[in-house]
C-alpha cells in the first residue's frame, strides 16, 4: 500500500503526500513549498501513530521548526506513514487589514488597522472631522454584510415569485399585478447590496463605549452637510426641498405635488441620514419638521399601498429593500 504523510497549517501547499524513503520533516515542508512567512518556527507538532499490544495510540512529537529546516539531527526527525505535521500561525499575527475613510475627514484615505481597533480611534487618527462634514449622515459598510444582504436578497426574489404565482393561479384578476410585480422583482435583481451598518457616529466619537471594531475592508463614509429633505415613492414628482424646521412631513408632500392614489398613507416613514427608519405617526403629519423629528438629510418615503398588488405580503419588504438601497448609494455616489 501507499504510504501518505500529511502537513498542515502555516505552509504553502498544505496537504497529503506520498512518503519517500527516509524523508523527514525538512523534506515534507519542500513538497509543500515551504513556510508561510506567519509560521511559527520555534514550535511545531508531528502526530503518529504508536502501536501497542492492545492496539494503535496517538502520540505527540514537538518540532524546532528552525532548526528542522537547518537539518538539525534532533528535530528533523525522520517521518513515518500517517504522520501528520502541524506548523502553528505565530500568535496574535494577522495580515495587513485595510481600511478606507472618504469625504470630510482631516486626512481621509486608507488605513492600515490593529487588531481591536475601533471605529472612534481611526477617525482620531485621522484627525477627526472637518466642519464641513455631516456625521449624522455617515454610511459605514461592510464585506461581510455585503455578502449577507446578497443572500437574502436572492430569498426574498424567490418568496416573491412563489408568491406572486400562487395569487395569480388562484385569484380572479390576479394576473394583472403580475407584470407589476415582475417589474420590481427585476429591480430587485439588480441591486447591488450595499452592506451597510447603521451607525450613529457622533456618539461613537463621543464615547468610548458601543463602539464598532473594525474589520478589513470595511469604509466609512462622512459626506458634506446636506441641507435638503427628500420625498421619494407615490408622490407626484420625486423631489428634493431645503430643509425648514417650522415645514410638517405634509407640507414636504404637498410641495412634491402631493400622494398619488395607490399611496398607503397610514405607512409613510422617514429614512434617516443616518440609515434607521422612523415610521410616521398620524399625529405628526401636520407637526413642524423638528417636533416630527426631521432632520437634514432624511427621506421622506410614501410606500405602495399593498391593496393595490393584491396583499401580496412581501411587497411591503420588497419597497422598502429598493427604497432603503436607493438612499443609501444615493450618499454613497458621490466618492
Amino acid at each position: 500500500p501507499i504510504q501518505l504523510i500529511e502537513v498542515d497549517g502555516q505552509v504553502k501547499f498544505p496537504g497529503v503526500y506520498p512518503l519517500a524513503k527516509n524523508a523527514k520533516v525538512s523534506d515534507l515542508l519542500a513538497a509543500a513549498g515551504g513556510v508561510k512567512e506567519s509560521a511559527y518556527l520555534a514550535r511545531a507538532e508531528v502526530t503518529r501513530n504508536k502501536l501497542t499490544a492492545s492496539g494503535a495510540t496517538k502520540i505527540s512529537l514537538e518540532v524546532d521548526l528552525g532548526l528542522a529546516l537547518k537539518k538539525d539531527e534532533v528535530f528533523d526527525i525522520a517521518l513515518q506513514s500517517k504522520d501528520r505535521l502541524n506548523v502553528h500561525k505565530i500568535p496574535a499575527w494577522s495580515e495587513n487589514h485595510v481600511v478606507e475613510l472618504r469625504g470630510e475627514f482631516v486626512f481621509p484615505g486608507k488605513y492600515t488597522i490593529r487588531r481591536g481597533e475601533t471605529l472612534a480611534d481611526l477617525v482620531s487618527k485621522a484627525g477627526g472631522l472637518t466642519q464641513y462634514a455631516h456625521p449624522d449622515a455617515s454610511v459605514f459598510t461592510r464585506i461581510k454584510l455585503k455578502a449577507l444582504e446578497k443572500k437574502n436578497l436572492a430569498k426574498l426574489v424567490g418568496d416573491l415569485r412563489i408568491e406572486m404565482a400562487s395569487k395569480s393561479l388562484t385569484e380572479q384578476g390576479g394576473s394583472a399585478y403580475y407584470d407589476d410585480g415582475q417589474k420590481i422583482l427585476a429591480d430587485i435583481t439588480k441591486l447591488e447590496p450595499v452592506g451597510r451598518l447603521v451607525i450613529n457616529l457622533p456618539n461613537l466619537m463621543a464615547a468610548n463605549n458601543d463602539d464598532v471594531l473594525l474589520e478589513g475592508g470595511d469604509v466609512l463614509y462622512v459626506p458634506t452637510k446636506n441641507n435638503s429633505v427628500n420625498v421619494i415613492g407615490q408622490i407626484q414628482v420625486g423631489s428634493s426641498h431645503l430643509y425648514n424646521n417650522t415645514m410638517s412631513i405634509e407640507d414636504y408632500i404637498t410641495q412634491s405635488g402631493g400622494i398619488k392614489k395607490r399611496a398607503d398613507v397610514e405607512r409613510i416613514y422617514v429614512i434617516s441620514a443616518s440609515g434607521s427608519i422612523k415610521m410616521v405617526e398620524e399625529s405628526n403629519w401636520f407637526a413642524g419638521a423638528e417636533d416630527a423629528g426631521l432632520k437634514p438629510g432624511d427621506t421622506i418615503v410614501v410606500p405602495l399601498d399593498s391593496e393595490y398588488m393584491n396583499d401580496l405580503t412581501l411587497w411591503s419588504t420588497a419597497t422598502q429593500i429598493i427604497y432603503n438601497s436607493a438612499v443609501a448609494v444615493a450618499a454613497i455616489s458621490g466618492f
